[in-house]
């Protein structure tokens, strides 16, 4: 009988590399997946911590140049600086306009009310479409002469949640 000198790989070691190179396959798609959806998260969460910055910022940032009502135009109570009622944070700027901050159905708006005799409502929402405002706290410190504000805010969006609390005092420029 002659001896058959043969080339090639029998359907053993075949189905062998197959099934190797399948589990290969499986584990790194599976690892590419888990991958993608962690950006996907790290995203989001990035979105929505920056929503959070804006809106602390910009409270904070105008809410520390806020003047006491001394007519009650804006407040409730006059000679006061800040006013925080149900989810209505008030007070007025340095332009003298009443400076309203509310949250409507997961949506934070800023509305600027003129008092130099127009009356002139200008309302602009502050947080995107895309994040639902949970919680707009507000507490007012009286120290004196020195209110405190404490600002806390939570936001979420598809699978993510986060929250933030900024304190602030009024400035006085003279």
């Amino acid at each position: 009988m002659a001896k058959r000198n043969e080339k090639g790989v029998s359907l053993i070691e075949l189905l062998a590399g197959m099934a190797i190179f399948s589990i290969l396959v499986v584990v790194l798609t599976g690892i590419f997946v888990g991958s993608i959806r962690n950006q996907v998260n790290v995203l989001e969460s990035q979105k929505l911590i920056g929503e959070i910055r804006y809106v602390l910022e910009n409270v904070s940032r105008v809410g520390m140049l806020a003047r006491t009502d001394t007519g009650g135009t804006c407040l409730s109570e006059s000679e006061k600086s800040y006013e925080f009622i149900g989810d209505e944070f008030s007070f007025i700027d340095d332009r003298e306009r009443c400076n309203v901050y509310s949250v409507d159905d997961g949506v934070i708006y800023r509305k600027l009310i003129e008092d130099r005799g127009s009356g002139a409502e200008i309302e602009r929402r502050l947080t995107s479409p895309e994040v639902s405002v949970e919680r707009f706290d507000v507490e007012i410190i009286d120290g004196g002469e020195q209110e405190k504000v404490m600002l806390l805010i939570e936001m979420k969006t598809e699978g993510v949640s986060a929250h933030a609390q900024t304190t602030f005092s009024k400035r006085t420029l003279r």
